[in-house]
């Protein structure tokens, strides 16, 4: 059963990577600075209830992503947790923090004096931190993303792996991208561990983009926001 919750908790901080999911880049204009407005509903898997709300906030440069931040409200509108990420040093591997509210707890990716640190820190304020000491091939926080959709052909056409943090274990784990089909302006992927005892426990992502417009529009997994009481839930969220 520790296996199963170890598993289960590594796919919820892979859901953070989730969570921040960008707008196509058509229709974002030429001016020198725009803000981009974005929401996303997580209902409960197997029914209609609204859990949660995302409110996404993007600024960009012409056509270049600085920085965005996203918050999380309860269906009573309250907030509950937070995500500000800076794209200005890398698309890639954006430095970011993910805070709860609810929980007292942050976790994510820093630069300081010219290395890349993964950081958590509890309720009580303890923090552990890793220095990244080849970061080169890792994606951090929604970076992967920012792949997928400059490589999206290429992914219709084969499996890939991806090399992705996680700050709550001081580490970075390799997953396998999957097409499982595509038809007209969809394409459904999966993500799931490459190791494959993890993929024993861990539950699998599903993914679904438009590959013409370069959009989000929904996936179905384990919530990076735990239900209220402290559990992980599984959702299907989708983006306006």
């Amino acid at each position: 059963m520790s296996r199963f919750v170890d598993a289960a908790a590594h796919m919820r901080v892979l859901l953070i990577v989730l969570s921040l999911f960008i707008a196509h880049k058509e229709g974002i204009g030429s001016e020198a600075k725009s803000n981009k407005q974005m929401q996303a509903t997580a209902f409960e898997k197997d029914t209609k209830k609204v859990l949660y709300t995302e409110k996404h906030s993007l600024i960009y440069d012409d056509n270049k992503l600085l920085s965005s931040h996203t918050r999380y409200f309860d269906p009573n509108g309250k907030l509950i947790a937070e995500m500000k990420s800076d794209y200005r040093r890398s698309l890639m591997m954006p430095t970011y923090v993910f805070e709860d509210h609810r929980l007292g707890s942050k976790e994510g990716l820093e630069l300081r004096d010219g290395k890349y640190y993964i950081f958590n820190e509890n309720s009580d304020k303890k923090r552990e931190e890793k220095v990244i000491k080849d970061p080169k091939g890792i994606f951090s926080c929604q970076g992967w993303h920012y792949y997928i959709v400059e490589n999206i052909e290429q992914i219709e056409s084969k499996d890939l792996s991806l090399n992705l943090l996680f700050p709550s274990k001081l580490d970075y784990y390799s997953f396998d991208l999957q097409k499982q089909a595509s038809e007209g302006s969809t394409l459904e992927l999966s993500l799931e561990f490459s190791n494959w005892f993890i993929r024993l426990f861990a539950p699998r992502l599903d993914i679904t983009y438009d590959p013409v417009q370069k959009k989000l529009l929904s996936y179905l997994g384990p919530s990076n926001i735990l239900d209220t009481e402290g559990d992980i839930q599984y959702v299907k969220v989708v983006y306006d």
